[in-house]
């Protein structure tokens, strides 16, 4: 059970790094497309 919640607690927290690049990311093209315009 321990080894579940160990791969649980990973894949959380690389989705979370993911979101958090991402949200990043989207920023960063809106102020582009800002610009552009």
């Amino acid at each position: 059970m321990e080894i579940f919640f160990l791969i649980l607690g990973i894949v959380g927290f690389i989705f979370a790094l993911s979101m958090l690049f991402y949200k990043s990311n989207k920023e960063k093209n809106s102020k582009k497309n800002k610009k552009n315009k």
